[in-house]
């Protein structure tokens, strides 16, 4: 099935791992709402999409990305 992000842009999800990949898409919307852009790490959950799925590849917040969101008062386990 897709994911409607917005007017002209949606995420197709594989079968296969479709809640994994829902829940990484989701993890990168609240991301957006704690003020973060998207990011360069290929492995981060705050990749910019490019009209395509990569969240096979997204592992985790980066470095970065992690930084901003703890001062946000967000808890990582170590």
């Amino acid at each position: 099935f897709s994911y409607f992000l917005k007017e002209g842009y949606a995420i197709n999800i594989n079968s296969k791992n479709k809640n994994e990949q829902f829940y990484k898409i989701a993890i990168h919307e609240l991301g957006h709402t704690q003020g973060l852009k998207h990011c360069p790490e290929k492995t981060c959950f705050m990749r910019d999409a490019e009209g395509e799925n990569h969240t096979n590849e997204e592992t985790d917040f980066c470095k970065n990305c992690k930084i901003v969101l703890i001062s946000k008062h967000w808890k990582f386990d170590k």
